[in-house]
């Protein structure tokens, strides 16, 4: 079984899909402190000559966890739909919640259906008994999800290290890092 582990994020890049085509499970990893002004809320997209940013406007508290996070205004998703609809020819569907985390999953997996891409999906939060420490977590959610290969991407690197890859190797499994080029939201591609 091959398990990918990620934050859920918003309009997410061509190489987020390419992560979750080439695995068996996917793992929203939301059960994570949100980062402010982060991919989560907030995605580059290209229309015409220019680069332009979409933003989610959200409701932050201090070490809020991904998951607990609250969109501020729901007219700013609308506007948001309009636009990737009228300059990128994508009618993106609605998704009537006030949580960031599932907007994300939702039009995550929608753009997943667009693609044939039918990778099972699994929220970190659903599952129990996970260790505090950061490399253990990743460990026990790749364990709970009979994982023998763990799939990271290059980005990944910088808190991974040989030792890390040690620890998955003492409990069976491999790691892999795959590299994808930076681009712009996947809506950039899919649409037209």
């Amino acid at each position: 079984m091959r398990v990918a582990i990620s934050q859920p994020c918003f309009l997410p890049y061509k190489g987020y899909f390419e992560l979750i085509n080439s695995v068996d499970v996917f793992v929203f990893y939301d059960d994570v402190e949100f980062s402010r002004q982060s991919w989560q809320q907030r995605n580059k997209v290209k229309w015409g000559f220019h680069d332009h940013w979409l933003t989610v406007p959200v409701k932050r508290k201090y070490k809020q966890l991904i998951k607990d996070v609250k969109i501020s205004k729901g007219k700013e998703v609308d506007d948001i739909r309009r636009t990737v609809r009228q300059f990128l020819k994508l009618d993106l569907p609605i998704i009537k919640t006030d949580s960031l985390c599932e907007l994300n999953i939702g039009w995550i997996k929608y753009l997943c259906e667009l693609q044939g891409i039918k990778t099972k999906f699994v929220l970190s939060s659903n599952i129990k008994n996970k260790s505090k420490d950061k490399i253990q977590k990743l460990i026990d959610i790749c364990l709970y999800n009979n994982a023998k290969t763990y799939v990271m991407t290059a980005g990944c690197k910088s808190y991974f290290k040989e030792k890390e890859t040690q620890l998955f190797n003492s409990q069976g499994i491999n790691v892999e890092i795959k590299t994808f080029e930076p681009s712009y939201s996947v809506v950039n591609y899919l649409g037209r």
